[in-house]
């Protein structure tokens, strides 16, 4: 009797030192769906982070433009009716954004000023302003 509780007991024992396979299995469906959730989770992060980016960039070099041609005078050459564009390469971001603006003489004392820029390789997406110069109130 003695030696079957014996041989029970070290039965037992055997079975509490390791894992079953459904518990090892468990365990790699809970690790694979959170390591999966949070690299789901980072790229996301980073799609976003690089949207805004663009976009912040894109809104600086519409307002560098802007107070540019709120600085001429308003008879100038530079805001003569018309459609311009140029090329902007920001340096520390190695990009290059197409500015392209629009100027037209709404009466003699008014005009309109339409700005886009976009990224160079993505001309879908664009921001644009657009600004109003009075000759009257001189901005």
């Amino acid at each position: 009797m003695a030696s079957e509780l014996h041989f029970i007991k070290r039965e037992l024992n055997m079975r509490e030192k390791g894992f079953s396979l459904i518990e090892v299995l468990i365990s790699l469906f809970i690790f694979s769906f959170t390591l999966i959730s949070l690299l789901s989770l980072i790229t996301t992060c980073f799609l976003i982070k690089r949207k805004s980016e663009t976009n912040f960039l894109s809104s600086k070099i519409i307002m560098e433009k802007f107070e540019y041609l709120k600085s001429v005078p308003f008879e100038s050459e530079i805001l003569k009716q018309g459609i311009y564009e140029e090329e902007v390469v920001l340096q520390s971001y190695r990009k290059t954004y197409i500015r392209r603006w629009k100027i037209l003489d709404l009466s003699e004392n008014l005009k309109r000023i339409e700005i886009q820029v976009w990224y160079k390789n993505q001309s879908a997406k664009k921001t644009e302003f657009v600004l109003y110069i009075s000759k009257n109130l001189g901005f």
